[in-house]
C-alpha cells in the first residue's frame, strides 16, 4: 500500500520544470509571432506613406508581441499555480506543487506576486534562485516574497507490511 508524503522540491527539479514551461511558452510565442509579423508588414506599408522610419515601426511591432507574450506568461503561471493542480505543466510533469507557507492552496494573487518576482529574479542574473541553496525549505526569492513553498510528492511504502 502506498501513501504520499511531501518533501521540499529541489532547485534542480524546479529548474527543469521552469525550462519545460519556458519551452511551451516559446512554442506559443513563435506561433503568435507570425500574425504580428503580418501586422508589421501592413504597418510598414502604412508607415512609408507617413514617412515614419521602418526601424521605429519594427520596434512597435515587436514590442506589441512582447507585451502580449508577457501577459500570456503571467496568466499561464498564475492561473495554473492557483488551480486545483497547484502547478504549471512543467511542475506537474515533475511531481511538484505550489503551496502557501501554511501548506494551503495558493490563490491567484499570491501566484501573481510569485510570477512578477520570478521575472525580476531572472532579470537580475538568477540571484534569487541561488538563495534556495542555503534555505532549508529550498525557497527562492519569489517564494519568500509571495510566502509560498514548492513541495514534491514522495511515495512511501506503508510500514504495515514489513518485508512483504
Amino acid at each position: 500500500m502506498l501513501s504520499f508524503t511531501f518533501r521540499y522540491g529541489s532547485l534542480w527539479r524546479r529548474a527543469a520544470a521552469l525550462l519545460i514551461d519556458l519551452l511551451l511558452l516559446s512554442v506559443m510565442g513563435f506561433v503568435l509571432l507570425d500574425p504580428f509579423l503580418v501586422h508589421l508588414g501592413h504597418q510598414t506599408v502604412y508607415a512609408a506613406t507617413l514617412r515614419i522610419p521602418i526601424s521605429v515601426d519594427i520596434m512597435r511591432g515587436y514590442s506589441e508581441w512582447l507585451i502580449v507574450m508577457l501577459i500570456i506568461s503571467w496568466l499561464y503561471f498564475a492561473m495554473m499555480e492557483s488551480s486545483r493542480k497547484q502547478g504549471t505543466i512543467g511542475k506537474r510533469l515533475l511531481g511538484l506543487m505550489v503551496f502557501t507557507s501554511g501548506e494551503e492552496r495558493v490563490d491567484f494573487w499570491h501566484a501573481t506576486t510569485r510570477f512578477w518576482i520570478k521575472l525580476l529574479t531572472i532579470g537580475t542574473g538568477l540571484f534569487g534562485f541561488i538563495l534556495a541553496f542555503w534555505d532549508s525549505r529550498s525557497r527562492t526569492l519569489h517564494d519568500r516574497v509571495a510566502m509560498t513553498i514548492v513541495l514534491q510528492a514522495q511515495p512511501e511504502i506503508s510500514s504495515r507490511y514489513p518485508d512483504a
